[in-house]
């Protein structure tokens, strides 16, 4: 018989799976316990903070708690010499700073990052949050939600302004966001810090879901948007092989 861990345990693994809002009755279509059960385990899970409510209220999510665990587990996992040796090549290859990040709600968490030797550069260490609405990662992690968990994203957000060129309108960040899903990178011209210009594309899991991005940002007046799409193949690449590497299925 299993025990109230392993319940609790199977619950939770089933919203870690979907990845998005579920409903009492499609936890229970999906876990091997009765209905009356999985309940009492989601409002247990509710009152710790591993869950809580959705906008939809018949709807429950991971929680605070569950998503801090997760990030921890996922920044301690990649802190390896191998993630590390693979930002290390990419960064050799753009002379830049290179990054990791995953979506945490409105913000992009950095999960792994190689500083560039150049004196000029923004200095972040893993664990680092940053806006999403003015990033290159940021952008990309979004445009990659389903459409339905964008929108109520969006809407959401308080779109602040950093610099002349950040997107402050929901609809023209929407608008930038299935720009980035139908070319398949992200790029930031001076939109959270004047003069700074980046470049992301996604990490995917063996699902083909987004599970993270990889940045490479530099002062526009050392480099170029047009002089880092040139090596977009080697992010590309790079991002392939850290796909085994970030992801826990």
């Amino acid at each position: 018989m299993s025990s109230a861990i392993d319940r609790a345990f199977t619950v939770l693994e089933c919203f870690g799976q979907h990845r998005k809002p579920l409903r009492l009755a499609d936890v229970v279509s999906d876990v091997n316990l009765p209905k009356q059960s999985v309940h009492r385990i989601i409002k247990q899970l509710e009152g710790l903070g591993l869950l809580e409510r959705d906008v939809h209220p018949e709807k429950f999510r991971l929680g605070h708690r569950m998503r801090q665990l997760g990030i921890s587990t996922i920044v301690s996992l990649n802190q390896s010499l191998s993630t590390h040796a693979m930002l290390k090549e990419l960064g050799d290859t753009f002379q830049e700073t290179v990054n990791i990040g995953i979506l945490e709600q409105n913000e992009v968490i950095y999960i792994d990052r190689v500083e560039c030797d150049w004196p000029l550069r923004v200095q972040l260490n893993p664990g680092s949050r940053v806006k999403s609405h003015c990033t290159a990662i940021g952008k990309l992690l979004l445009a990659y939600l389903p459409e339905s968990i964008l929108n109520a994203t969006l809407q959401n957000m308080t779109l602040e302004a950093y610099t002349p060129k950040t997107i402050t309108d929901p609809e023209l960040l929407l608008a930038e966001c299935h720009k980035i899903k139908k070319q398949g990178y992200a790029e930031n011209i001076g939109e959270d810090i004047v003069g700074l210009v980046a470049l992301a594309v996604p990490i995917f899991d063996q699902r083909n879901n987004v599970i993270a991005g990889l940045a490479v940002h530099a002062p526009d007046a050392r480099t170029s948007l047009a002089a880092m799409r040139k090596n977009i193949d080697n992010m590309r690449s790079t991002a392939d092989k850290l796909q085994t590497l970030l992801s826990l299925d």
